[in-house]
């Protein structure tokens, strides 16, 4: 197309469209306790260069929010976190 002198480019349909970076598995995770901590582990993701760990307390929320003291960018493949008196739900998620 055109605007003016300016040649543009768009997309014909949505299918047009691809992910940036594609989509990576997501990592099966192992949750241990350690006396006050809960570690988690998990294999590495082909592809992943990093790990974006998050809890929450109630993950069925219709707003949930991921507490950020536990947002963490991890280049290893096991997160330690100090334990909770409360439930939590983990989160991990492979960044390519």
């Amino acid at each position: 197309g055109q605007y003016n002198a300016d040649m543009q480019f768009s997309p014909r349909f949505l299918a047009d469209f691809e992910a940036a970076g594609g989509t990576l598995e997501p990592p099966v995770v192992l949750i241990t306790q350690s006396g006050t901590n809960v570690v988690l582990n998990w294999e590495a993701i082909t592809g992943a260069a990093t790990y974006l760990v998050q809890s929450s307390s109630d993950p069925y929320a219709a707003d949930i929010d991921w507490i950020t003291e536990t947002d963490a960018i991890n280049t290893d493949t096991t997160c330690t976190i100090a334990a909770s008196a409360d439930k939590k739900f983990y989160r991990v998620i492979a960044l390519p």
